[in-house]
């Protein structure tokens, strides 16, 4: 009965040693990653301040850009036509044209 309970106490140690060596194992792949998502939260928040930045100096461009921008308007006939320096004008050209189209029909 000595020696059963010998052979237990040996089965119950070797046990305990066993889950104390998996929890370390556990504690330190937790450390691991711990440190890692740290890590990457920093990289993560530096991207954001690149992006910022980057995205400020594009709307600047933007800024600079826009008021030299003509403005696109769509005729009746959903064709653009650039109502800024010179619209009028291809509107106008283009009336004769279509009224000289007519009148040629007309003098046949």
């Amino acid at each position: 009965m000595l020696a059963t309970l010998d052979y237990l106490e040996q089965q119950r140690r070797l046990e305990q040693n066993a889950q104390r060596s998996a929890n370390d194992d556990i504690a330190e792949r937790w450390q691991a990653i711990t440190e890692k998502t740290q890590h990457l939260r920093d990289l993560n928040q530096h991207n954001g301040w690149l992006l910022e930045g980057q995205i400020e100096r594009n709307q600047q461009a933007l800024e600079v850009l826009k008021p030299h921008q003509e403005p696109t308007l769509y005729g009746a006939d959903g064709q653009t036509s650039v109502s800024h320096r010179g619209g009028k004008k291809f509107l106008s050209n283009h009336c004769r044209m279509a009224t000289l189209r007519l009148s040629g029909l007309n003098a046949s």
